[in-house]
């Protein structure tokens, strides 16, 4: 089987999540996302988080005044972010839905994080796909940050796919401006031997057609 079949298939997602085996979901907020928020100086709006899992960073930016909307193609891990939520008194939306194959009915919105769903695509054609999804979604001049596993370092057989800088950014083109692409680390706390990158891109003014 054609190692990126798995990662597309929702069923596969589904499965993760009952299992619990999402070493991803440390329920703590993503350094880079806060990180983010702060260098680039994004003040609360509406935003959507791409494969938001248990909805620990969709409750975060909820908390701090973001307008937020989670998405995610696991019916598990939306019933858990769902949970989260209430129990946080997180008064955020949640959609069971696959991005990438579902017209969603949702307004544009000015702020969306996605925090390992772009680099799942091995094939180019279905990264460029991805973003031009999100930039569909994405007001003219708004940001879109996305944490993705990258190349640099040995070879290893778990964690986060693989992306060098140059499939990221070709997918990207010719919907965003890239405004920051940086060498770090997937996560100190669940993958801290995997290197990452953290892009932000502002959407460009006009879009064309993928």
């Amino acid at each position: 089987m054609h190692r990126e079949q798995p990662l597309l298939d929702p069923h596969h997602w589904e499965q993760r999540y009952r299992d619990g085996a999402i070493p991803w979901d440390s329920s703590r907020p993503d350094v880079h996302l806060q990180r983010i928020l702060q260098e680039h100086q994004i003040p609360p709006c509406r935003g959507l988080d791409v494969g938001c899992g248990t909805g620990t960073n969709t409750v975060y930016l909820q908390g701090l005044g973001f307008q937020m909307t989670g998405l995610d193609i696991s019916p598990t891990a939306i019933g858990r972010a769902k949970e989260r939520a209430i129990e946080q008194n997180a008064d955020c939306q949640f959609l069971n839905a696959d991005l990438l194959t579902q017209v969603l009915p949702l307004e544009p919105f000015s702020f969306v994080f996605d925090r390992g769903c772009f680099h799942i695509f091995e094939d180019p054609d279905l990264r460029a796909r991805f973003a031009a999804r999100v930039a569909a979604l994405l007001r003219p001049g708004s940001l879109w940050c996305s944490l993705a596993g990258s190349t640099d370092g040995p070879e290893r057989e778990e964690g986060p796919p693989r992306r060098s800088a140059t499939q990221l950014c070709g997918a990207i083109e010719p919907h965003f401006e890239i405004l920051e692409l940086r060498a770090t680390i997937f996560s100190a706390e669940t993958h801290p031997d995997a290197s990452a990158w953290v892009l932000v891109a502002r959407r460009r003014d006009l879009l064309y057609e993928a």
